[in-house]
């Protein structure tokens, strides 16, 4: 008899292999079997067993991984390279963009991508990058608004683009933090005319003209290289904590998971040119 561990009703902690090794194999297909009589692993191979219960697992296929991210940077990191990757690896992506926490177990997913780990430390990390944040604007903008030094002495207050970073993010790069970098008086600062609750609206905002954008230089990294958007400074803000894709210890192992960490992790996946960042 052939038994599968239901994945709706696993912890995906993977305590049952640890705790009876020789009773329980996992397998890279995300699947936990028990082990036959005298076996290391299942006789009947394991993609047969896994197609055997695909109606449990609603279709799912094994080369598919469930990624759950967060909304900034999913427009603005995640989906400029997916096409790269799907091509790549010949996997499919079931991408779902999520504020923090989410619950692996419930929501099915096999890695979260996020600023920090905060909610997460019972799981395994892996991190993305470290970022600074930088000012963006469109090249007319700049041309009307520019100096010789970068310095966006010329920018009126109003036009600096205020960004409310989200939930995930417990803090992040303010203009006064930049102008203090910049050596620049801070005091008497006047408010934006322009404020957004989104990284991806903010960049959006600075495409069209209305102003300058306080952002992580890897979210507009094809937009420079394009020319769409221009980093009319040198001066730029750490950000406190790197990007970071998470997982259960279970899944360490699954080949679609590995071959993300190849291509996102190792890799970085670019989405276009760096020229000028």
């Amino acid at each position: 008899m052939k038994t599968w561990i239901d994945q709706d009703l696993c912890t995906g902690d993977g305590l049952c292999e640890e705790i009876c090794p020789s009773i329980f194999y996992g397998h890279d297909d995300g699947l936990f079997y028990v082990k036959e009589a005298g076996s290391e692993r299942p006789k009947q191979p394991t993609h047969e067993m896994a197609e055997a219960v695909q109606g449990l697992r609603q279709n799912r296929s094994p080369r598919q991984l469930v990624v759950s991210v967060i909304p900034s940077l999913a427009d603005c990191w995640l989906m400029p390279r997916v096409a790269g990757f799907s091509d790549a690896a010949g996997a499919v992506l079931d991408i779902r963009v999520q504020e923090d926490p989410i619950d692996f177990v419930r929501d099915g997913v096999d890695v979260r991508l996020t600023y920090q780990s905060t909610y997460y430390s019972a799981m395994q990390e892996r991190e993305l990058f470290k970022d600074v944040a930088v000012p963006v604007c469109s090249p007319a903008f700049w041309q009307e608004f520019g100096d010789a030094d970068g310095l966006l002495v010329n920018i009126p207050a109003r036009k600096l683009i205020e960004t409310n970073w989200g939930a995930s993010y417990s803090s992040g790069p303010s203009w006064r933090d930049w102008f203090r970098e910049a050596g620049r008086a801070v005091d008497g600062l006047g408010a934006s005319s322009v404020v957004v609750s989104d990284l991806s609206v903010a960049i959006t905002a600075a495409l069209h003209g209305a102003g300058v954008a306080l952002v992580p230089r890897s979210f507009v990294e094809g937009h420079i290289g394009s020319g769409a958007l221009v980093r009319p400074s040198s001066v730029s803000i750490a950000m406190a904590k790197p990007y970071v894709c998470v997982f259960p210890k279970v899944r360490a192992e699954y080949s679609v998971l590995r071959a993300f960490f190849e291509g996102f992790v190792r890799r970085r996946l670019r989405s276009g040119p760096r020229r000028g960042v």
